[in-house]
Order: C-alpha cells, then structure tokens, then sequence
C-alpha cells in the first residue's frame, strides 16, 4: 500500500480539461461530476487514476471512494479501532491523541487521520496509515469478520466503487488467509521530493508542493513490485 502526496505537482492529462500544473488532489476534485472538466468514467477516481497513469505510469485497475461519513460509519459498525501511536498527537485546542495503546470511535480515527494544522502532509499520511492498519486488524477478528456481508450490504450506497459484489465477495474470503504482516505499508522517503513553492495557474497563487523526478518512479515500482519479484 502506498499513499501518494496530496500535494504532488502533476501535469493533468489530455482528458483532464485544465490547466497545469496541479496538485494532486485537484485531479480529483476537477473530475468529480458537475466540474465540467472531464467526461471519462469513474468521475473524480477516473480523472485520478488517469492523471496517476499519465505521471507515473502506473495504471489503477478498479477505485473505491469512501467518503467521511461513511469511514465513521464503518469503524463505529466494527466496534472502533484500537491503534498504537509511537508518540503523541497534538492538534489543541481541537484535538489530542497520547502516546500509546488507545481505542477510537469512527470520529476520533477519522480526525486522527485528517491532522494537519501542526504538521506536514507525510506526517498525516503516517497516522492514516496507523489508522488503516488498525482497520485491517480489527476486521480479521472473527467476530467482525462474520459481520462484513451484512456491512457491506448497509454500506454499499454511501461508496462510489466500480468493484463488483462478486469480486466484494471474493476478497471477503481472501481477507480469512491474509495475515495483516503481509500487508506492507510504504511512507514516501521525503529525500526522493523536493519541498517548495510553486504557481498553480488555476488557483492564481503559490502552493506548497512536491516536486519529484525519476528516482521517486524508481522507487514507487520496487516498492509495489517488490513482493512480487
């Protein structure tokens, strides 16, 4: 598993009616319906998937899009998650996370993992990865793991997803026989990005972005290859 920056600069790709360069995220944004600037399929995950191919070469076979509501939902639905956080996470006077072992309903997992007042986008994309974790251990627990159908089946109108209930199904029966060690987390090396400000011509400012060249390509395809070879 690997989380991308929101804040990479890309170039959008010829379906993608704006003009470079963009964050991201505003891959997504500028695809979703009602936008106007792009007429593929999948919306918003398309216009990503696409702008993620036309920069990296990596091509997404199928999207899930799950939005706040709905991840509250689905971590209250399992009985929250327990993480273990190597140092604590201070966002005061809204929020406070300690040091250590400590269980989360779907609200406190979901503002763990949009923290970013005090800290840097690297830092974020590592509590959701704790976060993620956590939900992938609690919903191998046999108890939870019998209840993932009935989820699903509540669930499935409040996610955009071109995944098919039989493939739903098979992954179901996948999740039983994977244990969560060989799911590998991988954190962008901030050395392979180079940190700055840079014009964004459809925002007519300045952003803080990631600018990256081929040593970060090198490394997105050994980290996703890697297990494979």
């Amino acid at each position: 598993v690997i989380a991308l920056p929101r804040n990479l600069l890309v170039n959008p790709p010829e379906t993608l009616d704006i003009q470079g360069p963009i964050l991201l995220n505003q891959a997504y944004l500028f695809g979703t319906k009602g936008m106007g600037h792009y007429e593929g399929s999948g919306y918003g995950a398309g216009s990503l998937a696409e702008t993620v191919y036309n920069s990296f070469g990596l091509k997404a076979d199928q999207y899930v899009v799950v939005d706040f509501h709905a991840f509250v939902k689905f971590v209250d639905a399992i009985g929250g998650i327990e993480v273990d956080l190597p140092t604590y996470v201070d966002d005061r006077p809204y929020g406070y996370f300690p040091q250590g072992k400590q269980t989360l309903s779907g609200d406190e997992a979901l503002y763990l993992a949009r923290i970013r007042t005090k800290y840097s986008d690297l830092v974020r994309i590592s509590n959701q990865t704790t976060v993620l974790k956590a939900v992938l251990n609690r919903v191998k627990e046999p108890g939870v793991l019998i209840k993932l159908p009935g989820l699903y089946d509540t669930m499935i109108s409040s996610v955009l997803t071109d995944v098919t209930p039989e493939q739903v199904n098979t992954m179901l029966c996948l999740l039983r026989k994977i244990d969560s060690e060989d799911v590998v987390f991988y954190g962008t090396p901030e050395d392979l990005m180079t940190n700055s400000n840079f014009f964004i011509p459809n925002m007519s400012a300045e952003m803080n972005v990631y600018q990256w060249g081929q040593p970060f390509v090198n490394w997105l395809y050994e980290s996703l290859l890697e297990e494979v070879k």
